[in-house]
């Protein structure tokens, strides 16, 4: 997984703080900002790892659970929403997302 930046986070922070600033705007509270910033760029790390990975873990859960409850599993509102949970669990012990 790629390293965040966290001082070119930093450093626009500080330079959209400059701007308010010349603009007479109120200025950002950078320890809020930061720490949203940190989490928005952890999430897309997250969410990049899990489209790597989603297609073969959505591919070996169907496989497991139409062997197990037939050819159909997986095909209505209940079996996907079924499936989306099995694979937040199979991200989570698999690979801490």
């Amino acid at each position: 997984m790629e390293q965040i930046d966290r001082a070119a986070i930093f450093l626009n922070l500080c330079l959209r703080n400059q701007v308010r600033r010349e603009a007479s705007l109120p200025l950002l509270d950078l320890k809020t900002e930061y720490s949203l910033a940190i989490a928005v760029a952890e999430a897309a790390q997250r969410r990049a790892i899990r489209q790597q990975y989603e297609p073969q873990v959505r591919a070996e859960i169907l496989a497991e659970m139409r062997e197990r409850y037939g050819p159909d599993w997986g095909n209505c509102w209940s079996g996907r929403l079924a499936l989306g949970a099995l694979m937040d669990k199979v991200f989570r012990e698999r690979y801490g997302l």
